[in-house]
This record gives structure tokens, sequence and C-alpha cells, in this order.
């Protein structure tokens, strides 16, 4: 299906103000509106939640604080959730790798004794999660990594709920209806008596 979309922005102080969880139960319930998409941001970090998949951007320089809150929140809220992997690696390595909590989807040699290996990281797993993680903060540059997992508006809104005491803040927030709404956060945007009308033009 496609959409059209609209663009409002909504005074960032709503949200405080509000709550993000009562923001969202008012709207959904007058409107029947559902979240599409959901970025977050700490520290130029950021983390982008769709109901199928979680984008996430750590720099460079990200703490492993910052990285094993953002995998074990999602760990915590969908234990189903995955991560993929394509490496090359010597055939005696994939068993390490899978002792580890590492899932062996499928492998097949490029010369030698060298092989190009897919995994998949279950979130499940604690020990893999943490391998996955000191991946990322090992990693001498900016890393993205998708996260395949049973999104839907309750686990969006539990993943905010859950990082926003340890400062990630909301940048931008898509929710679709008939037409796909892009909500932005700023000073200047509409207090919540106005953006509800607006909202309501909008879907129209």
């Amino acid at each position: 299906m496609t959409y059209s979309n609209e663009n409002l922005t909504l005074k960032e102080t709503e949200i405080s103000r509000i709550g993000f969880h009562n923001f969202f139960r008012k709207l959904k319930t007058e409107f029947e509106i559902n979240i599409s998409k959901l970025e977050l941001n700490k520290d130029n970090n950021r983390l982008l939640a769709t109901q199928g998949k979680i984008e996430l951007t750590f720099k460079r320089d990200a703490s492993w604080e910052l990285i094993s809150e953002a995998l074990s929140t999602i760990a915590e809220i969908d234990k189903n959730a995955e991560h993929e992997i394509t490496v090359k690696m010597n055939y005696d390595e994939i068993e390490e790798h899978e002792k580890e909590g590492y899932v062996l989807v499928s492998y097949g040699k490029i010369k030698g004794d060298l092989y190009k290996v897919i995994f998949e990281i279950p979130f499940s797993n604690n020990s893999a999660l943490k391998k996955l993680a000191l991946s990322i903060y090992n990693s001498e540059e900016r890393t993205t990594k998708d996260v395949i997992w049973n999104g839907g508006d309750q686990r969006i809104v539990s993943l905010l709920m859950k990082l926003k005491d340890s400062g990630w803040k909301i940048q931008n927030l898509e929710l679709v209806k008939d037409k796909k709404v892009n909500v932005g956060f700023s000073s200047k945007g509409y207090e919540y008596k106005e953006f509800k009308k607006q909202l309501s033009e909008s879907i129209k």
C-alpha cells in the first residue's frame, strides 16, 4: 500500500508534560492510528524502530554501557529478536562462535581454509548478545546493525519508555492510518490541543 505523507511538529515539552505513553494512547483511542516508525537519539547514536526491524547506529567511541543497554533492552522486550552477520573465517573458528551462542545459518569455502559464514545472533542468548556488543564496542568505525524483531505499537512504546530514563530522546515519530504523518519535535511546535486538531485534518 502506498501512503501520502504529511508533516507536523509537536512542541517538545508536551511529551514531557503528557508522557509519551499517554500521548500515544490518547491518539490511538481517538484516531485509531498506529506507529510506523520511531527514531531515538543519544549522543549522536541512533535507534530507528519500525514494526519489523530496529536499525541501530553507534558512533566509533560509543560507550560499553550505551551499547549493552540498547541491546539488552531490545532483548527484554522481544526475546525472539535476532541479528544476522556475514563474516570470513577459518573453518575451525565456526565452532568457537557456535559455542558462544551464534547460530550457524550457512557457510561456503572461499579458498583454502577460508570460509564465508552466515550466523544468526539470537537476542535470547546472553553470551551471543555480549559477543555482539563487544564487536560493536571494539569497532574502529561507526557501526550500523539491523535487528529483526516482532514489533508493534506497544513494543515500540515500551522501547522508548525503557530507554528514555537513560537519556535517549525522541527525534521523530511516524504515525500511519490512511496516510503517514511525520511528527517532529521542537520548541516551536504545536501544543497538544492544536496538534490533535492538525493531525485530524492530516489523516482525513
